[in-house]
């Protein structure tokens, strides 16, 4: 009996990526992937919004699943900083960044992956990854794609931006 299973996927967390999202109203046709190489951190991203669901953000680690880290920091903060650029920095000010990750986040599927040859972990059982170059690697290859993507994408941008409040709002979020 063979037990050893084989996914094929040539566009790698992308496919993963659009698989999760299957049945649900996508804000754009394909996901977003991003894929960049130095002598330290390789790194993989895919995301795709949806209309529907919470959000879904998978990490890995040198193929080991990792839900917090280094890694998964490096990803928002470039969500954060390419939506700031983007809607203005005024219109973020006082709105805290877990209120913001929430509303950026709402519908979003992604996949974010980082292959480190020693990645250092925050306890025994590689969990939280704590390995700073990560975190960089991660926000340099997403942050000007995702700018890129979402200038190209207006309709997706408009989408997303209504998702914020406006600058003159005076939510609870501020």
């Amino acid at each position: 009996i063979n037990d050893e299973l084989t996914f094929h996927a040539p566009n790698g967390l992308a496919d993963m990526v659009s698989r999760a999202t299957e049945g649900r109203r996508r804000l754009q046709l394909e996901p977003l992937r991003v894929c960049a190489e130095s002598d330290i951190v390789d790194v993989e991203v895919a995301l795709q919004w949806t209309n529907e669901g919470d959000e879904e953000v998978e990490g890995f680690v040198s193929r080991h699943s990792s839900w917090e880290g280094t890694h998964i920091q490096g990803f928002r903060e470039s969500l954060r900083k390419v939506f700031e650029e983007i809607a203005g920095k005024e219109r973020f000010k006082g709105v805290k960044p877990k209120m913001l990750d929430e509303l950026l986040g709402a519908g979003l599927c992604a996949a974010v992956s980082v292959w480190l040859d020693t990645p250092k972990w925050a306890g025994c059982i590689k969990e939280d990854l704590v390995s700073v170059e990560a975190r960089q690697a991660v926000r340099e290859a997403l942050t000007p794609a995702l700018r890129t993507f979402l200038n190209e994408n207006d309709e997706l941008r408009q989408a997303l931006l209504a998702r914020l409040p406006s600058p003159d709002c005076q939510s609870p979020m501020r």
